[in-house]
């Protein structure tokens, strides 16, 4: 009886381990966004250009959400660009994925594709033109604007500086001028962002 018990068990979880969300690998790419860290200290940028803006510096041990990637300049070889958000110091911006440790972006920023991973991503504009920033802060770096006629992509959102009655920005690319930072939801039409940047799933 008790040998019966301990396969049932181990064949439960066998199935659940098979539903679960598999780790990422190379043979595993993720559409959508994952945790990792980069390989060397290394730069942020408003675009995946290298005389872009700087938004802010990626340590190797911090933990970074890497949201989608673009094509770009070319660097160390590639030209891919992964957009990524920086949860030790609440920047947003594009890196190299020669610099990230575990090359697995396959999500296109420019991707007709809502749902993304997870169903997180949609596709949204802003009610007037709006300025859009580096972190969720009114002091930080101003990167470029959104027009209501550009489309974003929104990916996730963080709480920062009271702007017009809330403390909610959310993470958006724009797809009209390539750049991507903050935008608070205020000024973002019907906004239905429920996915948060630092969260740790």
């Amino acid at each position: 009886m008790l040998k019966k018990a301990c396969i049932t068990v181990l064949a439960l979880g066998l199935i659940l381990a098979g539903v679960a969300d598999a780790a990422p690998s190379e043979s595993n790419p993720i559409s959508g966004p994952y945790l990792t860290r980069t390989k060397v200290s290394t730069s942020q940028h408003s675009q995946a250009l290298l005389g872009s803006a700087y938004t802010g510096a990626v340590n190797s041990n911090d933990e970074i959400r890497d949201m989608c990637y673009v094509v770009g300049d070319s660097w160390n070889g590639s030209t891919m660009w992964d957009l990524v958000y920086n949860k030790a110091t609440g920047v947003a911006g594009f890196v190299s994925e020669t610099e990230i440790r575990d090359d697995l972006q396959v999500y296109n920023c420019y991707s007709s594709d809502q749902g993304g991973y997870k169903g997180n991503y949609y596709r949204t504009h802003t009610k007037l033109s709006t300025s859009i920033h580096s972190q969720a802060l009114l002091g930080s770096t101003y990167v470029g604007m959104a027009q209501p006629t550009d489309i974003l992509l929104d990916l996730c959102y963080v709480t920062g500086d009271e702007w017009r009655g809330t403390r909610f920005w959310n993470l958006v690319y724009n797809r009209a001028t390539g750049v991507a930072g903050f935008i608070s939801i205020s000024e973002i039409d019907n906004p239905n962002q429920g996915f948060e940047c630092y969260s740790n799933s």
